[in-house]
């Protein structure tokens, strides 16, 4: 996302008297999650309203894949189920923030793994709320297609240019 686009956010929302939140999990507690599990950062009550107590294979796999593929095959394979745990935690508790505002609408503005339909934050809503939802992704040019099912609307633009990640990941580490 272009920095230019975050400052106009404020004058609307300030405009229309909407208020700005924060909706994920810090890096901390992102890490946290990684190294020792859901339980060291959220008590049971809090794992269960957010619904992570619930097993959801499907999206575990759905999310290793995706980060697989999103660090170019570089990372250990072990590695994989706890980052998957992260993401789908993180989602598990941007879907509780919009839940609490739902009735004021709401608009999310994060990454696209973040807004899919299919793995992203949507998964959390219950039907009715997942009736509401209206997603849009912002794709570059040679983007990899996501499946129809992951937006609602994208938006292609010209790709920005930005150094080779792949390649940065598979740098041996005493390079």
């Amino acid at each position: 996302m272009e920095l230019g686009v975050l400052p106009s956010v404020r004058p609307l929302a300030l405009q229309y008297g909407v208020p700005l939140l924060a909706a994920n999990l810090s890096r901390h507690d992102a890490r946290k999650l990684i190294e020792l599990g859901n339980s060291a950062v959220f008590d049971d009550a809090m794992e269960h309203l957010l619904g992570l107590d619930r097993q959801r294979p499907s999206l575990q796999v759905a999310q290793e894949n995706e980060i697989d593929a999103g660090h170019c095959h570089a990372l250990p394979k072990g590695l994989l189920p706890a980052m998957a745990r992260a993401q789908l935690a993180r989602d598990a508790v941007m879907a509780g923030v919009l839940r609490e505002h739902a009735a004021q609408g709401v608009v999310l503005l994060a990454g696209d793994g973040h807004a899919r339909r299919d793995i992203g934050v949507p998964t959390w809503f219950d039907p009715p709320t997942l009736a509401r939802v209206f997603a849009v992704a912002f794709l570059e040019h040679g983007d990899p297609a996501p499946p129809a099912s992951a937006f609602d609307a994208a938006v292609i633009t010209d790709a920005a240019p930005h150094p080779d990640r792949c390649a940065t990941l598979r740098q041996p580490e005493n390079s």
